[in-house]
């Protein structure tokens, strides 16, 4: 079993890394500092003589993890979306622009800010629901195959190939499995038609940044033409946003 990081224990990039890393940039890493950890990924704050950058480190391979993330954050930005800069990109590492210490304190302008931003991701829209590529839910490979209803896209490829990966196997019961599909179905009634949206795919409180500068930004992008009532709700499973946040989401969207 892998240790479980802490703060006694925390992960340290070894010397090849950082001279990739070093060689990649043009530039030597003068100090490589541990932020936090993710389902997929270590996440440093790297110094060189001339700048702060973030990198993300995974330490076992997922092909094209990174080239994926990458690839959504520059689509992201061009929707108009507040997204880190892009600085490098291997299999290994994604290196990206700092935005600083995140703010604390957040206002009632903050989360309309936030609102606006998603209403115009959204707003970005294809005549078919999935992707041009498949990507990744953190480490989960995530497909995007195209299809011209939601229904048939949703089942598919968000729920019933999750329920082969991790614990779920051992978890669910052959009921459990039964239950869900139908559930599945009933929404064909339930979710009245909506048009692809551009969705960030893994939206809650820890993939959005509030920078010293005023600016939200989003993160770990699991992008996909979608349909965009699932990033409201997914952001509800864990903490839900105040009501500024979706009267300025309703408002811009609509």
């Amino acid at each position: 079993p892998h240790a479980m990081t802490t703060a006694e224990n925390p992960p340290a990039l070894d010397a090849d890394t950082l001279a990739e890393v070093s060689a990649c940039l043009g530039l030597t890493v003068r100090s490589a500092d541990y932020l936090t950890s993710g389902a997929a990924n270590h996440v440093f704050r790297l110094k060189t003589a001339e700048d702060s950058l973030i990198m993300k480190f995974c330490q076992v391979e997922h092909p094209g993890l990174f080239d994926c993330e990458a690839h959504a954050l520059a689509h992201m930005r061009q929707a108009g979306v507040n997204v880190p800069e892009v600085i490098a990109v291997s299999e290994r590492f994604l290196l990206m622009s700092d935005l600083g210490p995140e703010r604390t304190e957040i206002t009632t302008e903050d989360w309309q800010q936030l609102g606006r931003q998603l209403a115009a991701l959204h707003r970005v829209t294809q005549s078919q629901f999935g992707y041009e590529h498949d990507n990744y839910l953190g480490i989960w490979h995530q497909p995007n195959p195209l299809h011209d209803d939601w229904l048939g896209f949703y089942l598919e490829n968000r729920v019933l190939n999750y329920l082969e990966v991790g614990k779920n196997p051992q978890v669910l019961t052959a009921e459990d499995r039964c239950g869900i599909e139908k559930l599945v179905y009933k929404m064909g009634h339930l979710v009245p038609p909506q048009r692809p949206g551009l969705c960030h795919g893994d939206l809650w409180k820890n993939n959005v940044y509030l920078a010293q500068d005023g600016c939200f930004y989003l993160i770990d992008p699991a992008i996909h033409f979608g349909l965009p009532v699932s990033d409201l709700a997914s952001n509800q499973l864990y903490h839900c946003f105040p009501d500024a946040f979706y009267d300025a989401y309703r408002e811009a969207f609509e």
